[in-house]
């Protein structure tokens, strides 16, 4: 561990109550924003999410501006965070890492497992075919993966600025 100014740096296995806290908080919420990077623009996607572990499974449509982008670059950061009303409360995750398009049968059926295991009741809409047009909707949409390359725990809780990291590449920043 390396200690800089209020961020206390680990490397992925070095610290597993850390690493327990911050999958404890993921698990916690459905959502996260999305940002990537394009040629002219920025964008911000929100979107729903199941992890295993540190890897994170989203679906999306092909010809979303953020799909765009990931295919052109797949570094992107991502926020996942309640609404808080003080200062004081104010906790979160942010990501940093590589996103790719899923397109091998296993890696797939790994995505649609994890995400069943979140979501049950998407279970029941794909088995009932109650509506075609979900169904043709489903069929256009594309799984996608997130690695981490860091992931920073940010909690005012104990003090205003408090962070802890996982670097997940064998080297921690320092600065």
């Amino acid at each position: 561990m390396i200690t800089i100014n209020k961020t206390r740096k680990y490397l992925y296995g070095e610290c597993k109550e850390v690493e327990k806290k911050i999958l404890d908080y993921i698990q916690s919420y459905n959502c996260m924003s999305l940002a990537t990077s394009g040629e002219k623009y920025s964008q911000a996607a929100t979107v729903f999410f199941a992890n295993k572990g540190f890897t994170i499974y989203f679906l999306s449509t092909p010809n979303t501006r953020h799909t765009k982008n990931i295919a052109r670059e797949g570094r992107v950061a991502v926020t996942i965070n309640g609404d808080y009303y003080h200062w004081k409360e104010i906790k979160g995750v942010q990501i940093e890492g590589k996103v790719h398009l899923i397109t091998e049968a296993k890696e797939n059926k790994e995505a649609l497992d994890v995400y069943l295991k979140k979501f049950p009741y998407l279970f029941d809409l794909l088995s009932n075919n109650t509506s075609a047009d979900i169904i043709k909707d489903i069929k256009e949409i594309n799984w996608y993966v997130l690695e981490p390359i860091k992931v920073r725990y940010i909690s005012n809780e104990p003090e205003f600025g408090r962070r802890e990291e996982i670097y997940f590449e064998g080297k921690i920043d320092t600065f």
